[in-house]
């Protein structure tokens, strides 16, 4: 064979190895020495997976060891490792079948820690579908830094996009089992060898452990993002198990499973993750998960998260976050963790949550942050003095057939539509350490079922120390409270007769002056109500808007029902009070000055109240200089609907009157001439005064109209229209004959 030849030859057998073919069939070749890199059309065959090899200063058999499904060892020993052109990974080219029934964890695994280790952080997905098997779990289920039994682990900057537009990721139990009734049982922990369910979840992350401050060179995972991808649990949400956050049961499998969670990262610290466009579901644990101090930064936008048994979304963490332009729903809990303790805080914006039993939020006037070293203790009312305030903002929320919402703490501000969904404004917690900066508008919307009405509650005692404060450290009143409720009903709930009891409730102590509760409506029997007996504070409420009773039930104006039998002191427990009595007779009332138990946070300047007689039975009369009132004169309420608005002076501590209605409101007069004839020392002469029209439980005045001449008069009511009027001579010496003349007024109302 001649040099040409030989030469041709070789030439040929290099342009076979040039040719582009599955790395499968690439490696079964022997690779010229001088070649120093090769493409492929595939991994197992053509058409999924291609890509470019190169040997390059990265290759040697430590990276070969620690990357098998990156790399091809020549038969010379040299090493070729995977480098796309683009800089962009394919679950397809570590061998994912992608698809439904066979297992692609492994690939997908394998590139992730594959980019991890050469510094690449774009992850494609071509597939619409790929199936990951559960992992075996060996260690102990407490070992949070553990990576074994996670289907995928990442451990460095990574973003996520589906090459489709959507691309969901299906995870499944061990050997593509169903997950929701396979599990492994593993030890509690090192030292307690009790069973524990782990199904394992579907992505953890493992960023920087601990609870540190950045790094001088940046976050091990400065990015996570996810665009177009679902994340998507096998498992079933067990909405029969009572009290589903109890430890799971490792017989059924059912309860809250905490290592079974969608996306999660904990006791370790990240720069920023960045979901846009996912879905995350079907996890028996959370199926967004933030532990500990967590990343700088979170954003969810577009996404929806669901099924879960425990709380779907818990952002945790110290930072703010967004979740933007989503839903939330179908788990135990809708959402568990906290608002930013730094400025900008924390947005919900155009967001649905759903079908959940609860959902637990606490502004940052309070909270876990102390645990991390902050120097404001929030387990006190705190706010860092020099720094923009963290709000924890709702724009758009839409919250439906969630019984308990529950907003701890303070810096909350926005707008939220309750359907069927109750909500409780929490300031009595010694952990938030009061409620402040507080400015909501709530629509109260009774649908399906009647939840209960919003609720604010301020602390139950000014002397509840603070938990971790010092003894003299006290929970204070609520303050800085501007709450706008409107309480509606739909047409299903008229028709089938259903309404709210009350737009708005509240208890506890309030500084008063800075609280304001504005509120209207047609879907409740009545207004704004306090829970305690006797207010221990009255924030300043007032009607924004036309309030219409769906629930009439002879409650004057839709008031709230007081009871005051035989007439006395009236502590207001609503700025519109339906006054009871079930007495015959006339019976004065007067009105607390000041609210005995708080009189720094008792009745605000300027409360007005408004007072109509909802019992037939009895009169009430409101002295003109009654405790605690001014009025143009002695008024009374004798019919059902006869009403008085007052309104508080804190200044001259009572309350002035501002409008008066009654429905036989004009007082009717009467006069007399009567002949007394001449009266020895104590002799009486009686009279009778007729006022036509006059009613039993109307109120009379009768005085001389001149000078009686050492007369006295006195009188008794002896029918519904008159008065006899007895003349008395009190001066111990004879009177003589004369007329005397009398005049009757008589008030109606």
């Amino acid at each position: 064979m001649s040099g040409v030849d030989i030469l041709a030859r070789g030439l040929a057998a290099r342009a076979d190895l040039g040719n582009a073919a599955p790395l499968s069939a690439m490696r079964q070749r022997a690779l010229p020495a001088n070649l120093g890199q090769f493409e492929t059309s595939g991994y197992q065959a053509p058409g999924k997976g291609a890509a470019r090899y190169v040997c390059d200063a990265l290759c040697n058999a430590a990276m070969a060891d620690a990357h098998p499904l990156a790399c091809h060892v020549n038969a010379d020993g040299r090493v070729f490792r995977l480098a796309p052109t683009n800089g962009v990974l394919e679950p397809e080219m570590f061998g994912a079948p992608g698809g439904r029934g066979a297992n692609s964890q492994p690939a997908i695994q394998a590139m992730f820690q594959y980019g991890a280790a050469v510094g690449l952080t774009r992850y494609a997905f071509a597939q619409r579908e790929y199936e990951l098997w559960a992992t075996e779990r060996a260690t102990a289920a407490n070992q949070g830094a553990a990576r074994d039994g996670h289907p995928i682990a990442i451990t460095a900057t990574a973003s996520l996009f589906s090459l489709t537009g959507r691309t969901a990721l299906y995870f499944v139990g061990q050997d593509g089992a169903n997950g929701n009734d396979t599990w492994q049982l593993v030890d509690t922990s090192p030292s307690d060898p009790t069973p524990k369910v782990w199904r394992g979840g579907g992505i953890k992350l493992f960023g920087d452990a601990g609870h540190g401050a950045r790094p001088e060179g940046g976050w091990q995972i400065e990015t996570f993002h996810m665009k177009g991808m679902d994340l998507i649990g096998d498992r079933v949400r067990d909405t029969e198990e009572g009290p589903v956050w109890k430890a799971i049961d490792i017989d059924t499998g059912k309860g809250w499973d905490t290592s079974d969670k969608g996306l999660a990262i904990q006791d370790s610290r990240a720069g920023t993750i960045w979901l846009e466009d996912c879905t995350i579901t079907g996890f028996k644990g959370e199926s967004y998960y933030i532990g500990g101090t967590g990343p700088d930064e979170q954003k969810l936008v577009g996404c929806h998260l669901s099924g879960s048994n425990g709380s779907c979304f818990n952002p945790g963490g110290r930072y703010g976050w967004s979740f933007i332009d989503g839903s939330i729903g179908d788990s135990w809990q809708a959402i568990e963790g906290f608002g930013g303790e730094q400025a900008p805080g924390t947005l919900v914006a155009d967001t649905e949550i759903y079908d959940c039993s609860q959902l637990g939020l606490q502004g940052y006037s309070g909270g876990a942050a102390i645990f991390f070293g902050n120097p404001y203790s929030v387990l006190k009312r705190w706010r860092d003095p020099d720094a923009a305030i963290p709000w924890l903002t709702f724009r758009n929320v839409r919250i439906t057939s969630v019984p308990s919402v529950i907003l701890g703490g303070g810096q909350i501000r926005g707008d939220l539509e309750l359907i069927d969904s109750g909500l409780i404004l929490q300031g009595n917690d010694p952990q938030y350490g009061g409620m402040a900066d507080i400015d909501l508008r709530i629509e109260y919307v009774v649908d399906r079922v009647v939840a209960e009405p919003p609720l604010l509650i301020g602390v139950d005692s000014l002397t509840k120390q603070i938990t971790g404060g010092d003894t003299d450290e006290f929970v204070p009143p609520a303050s800085n409270i501007n709450v706008t409720v409107r309480c509606t009903r739909t047409e299903l709930a008229r028709l089938q007769g259903r309404s709210a009891p009350a737009v708005l409730r509240w208890r506890g102590y309030f500084d008063a002056p800075s609280c304001t509760i504005w509120w209207s409506g047609n879907g409740a029997s009545t207004g704004v109500i306090c829970q305690d007996g006797t207010p221990k504070s009255f924030p300043l409420i007032a009607q924004a808007g036309i309030f219409a009773t769906p629930n009439f039930g002879g409650r004057s104006y839709g008031g709230t029902t007081q009871h005051l039998h035989g007439g006395g002191k009236l502590s207001p427990v609503s700025d519109r009070i339906s006054l009871n009595n079930n007495q015959e007779g006339s019976f004065d009332v007067t009105l607390d000055a000041w609210i005995s138990n708080n009189p720094d946070n008792g009745y605000v300047d300027g409360q007005e109240v408004f007072i109509a007689k909802h019992s037939s039975t009895g009169v009430f009369r409101f002295p003109k200089n009654g405790t605690g009132l001014r009025l143009a004169k002695d008024r009374l309420l004798s019919d059902v609907h006869d009403y008085i608005r007052l309104r508080y002076s804190r200044q001259q501590g009572r309350w002035d009157e501002m409008e008066y209605h009654a429905a036989n409101s004009t007082d009717l007069t009467a006069s007399a001439t009567i002949a007394v004839p001449e009266l020895v020392a104590g002799d009486i002469f009686e009279a009778t005064v007729t006022a036509t029209g006059a009613a039993w439980g109307d109120f009379w005045q009768v005085s001389p109209t001149s000078d009686p001449g050492g007369r006295t008069l006195s009188w008794r009511q002896t029918g519904a229209d008159t008065v006899s009027v007895a003349v008395v001579n009190s001066t111990g010496a004879t009177i003589a004959a004369g007329n005397l003349g009398i005049a009757a007024r008589v008030s109606r109302g």
